[in-house]
C-alpha cells in the first residue's frame, strides 16, 4: 500500500519504516529480511539481505523493534526431531552488529518461536515450543541488546498434553507478557497466561477458547485493568 494509505489507517500524519521478514525456498532455507518505507515506489527501500549464517534449512522467523534494533528469531533444522531457536540483531538500516546466536538448543524439538520487545527491562523476550519434557511445553528466554541470552529458560507451561504455536504480547505499563498457546488435550484448547517480565511468580492458565459440544459457559473474571497508551 502507498504511504498516504498506511498513514491514514494507522492515524499518523507521516510514515513509518517497517522490518519485514521471509522465509525463502527451496531447500537449505535462509532467513531474509529487508526494511519497508510505505512512501517508497516498491514497497521497500532495500533488497532482501541474508539474516541466518549456518546453511541449514530455516523457518518460522518473527521479528520485534526495540531499542535502536530489531531482533529476528527463527527455527533451524540441526537434524531429524532437532530445532533450535536461533536471533539475530538488526540495525534499522538491515545491518548486523554481531552474529546470530542460540536462544533455546539441546537435541529436542525448540519451535515456532514468538519476540516482543520489554521497554522497562530493556531487552527482547522469546517464546517457544519445547519437548525436552517428553511432550512440548512452552518456554520463554530474555535476548539482550548485545545480541545474548540473559538467565536461564523460563518454563512457561506444563503438562502430559502437547503445547504449541505460542502468540506473544508485552504490556508495557505493568511490563507482563500475555502467552497464548494451543493445547492438545484433545480437542484442541486455546490457553492464556499472563508472565511478570520481573520473573514474579507466573498466573495460572485461563482457559481461552471452550471446546465444541462443551457444556462449560465462558467467564472472564477481571483482578485489575490498565489503560494502555
Amino acid at each position: 500500500g502507498c504511504s498516504r494509505c498506511l498513514t491514514a489507517a494507522e492515524g499518523r500524519s507521516t510514515p513509518r519504516t517497517r522490518l519485514a521478514t521471509a522465509t525463502i525456498t527451496p531447500t537449505g532455507t535462509p532467513i531474509a529480511g529487508a526494511t519497508i518505507t510505505p512512501s517508497s515506489a516498491t514497497g521497500a527501500d532495500s533488497t532482501p539481505v541474508l539474516v541466518d549464517q549456518n546453511g541449514n534449512d530455516n523457518g518460522w522467523p518473527d521479528a520485534a523493534y526495540g531499542g535502536p534494533d530489531f531482533l529476528i528469531c527463527w527455527n533451524t533444522g540441526i537434524g531429524a526431531g532437532d530445532d533450535n531457536v536461533l536471533a539475530r540483531v538488526a540495525t534499522t538500516t538491515l545491518g548486523f552488529p554481531g552474529s546470530e546466536f542460540t536462544v533455546a538448543g539441546g537435541t529436542t524439538d525448540q519451535f515456532p518461536s514468538k519476540v516482543a520487545w520489554s521497554p522497562t527491562n530493556g531487552e527482547w523476550f522469546v517464546v517457544y515450543r519445547d519437548s525436552v519434557t517428553g511432550g512440548g511445553d512452552i518456554y520463554g528466554m530474555r535476548c539482550t541488546t548485545a545480541g545474548a541470552t540473559a538467565g536461564v529458560a523460563q518454563q512457561l507451561s506444563s503438562g502430559a498434553a502437547d503445547d504449541w504455536f505460542p502468540g506473544l504480547a508485552v504490556n508495557t505499563a505493568s511490563n507482563e507478557a500475555l502467552v497464548a498457546w494451543i493445547n492438545g488435550a484433545g480437542p484442541f484448547l486455546v490457553l492464556a497466561q499472563r508472565i511478570s517480565l520481573d520473573f514474579l511468580p507466573p498466573t495460572v492458565p485461563v482457559l481461552v477458547v471452550v471446546p465444541c459440544g462443551g457444556d462449560t459457559t465462558p467467564t472472564l473474571d477481571w483482578s485489575d485493568s490498565t489503560d494502555l497508551p
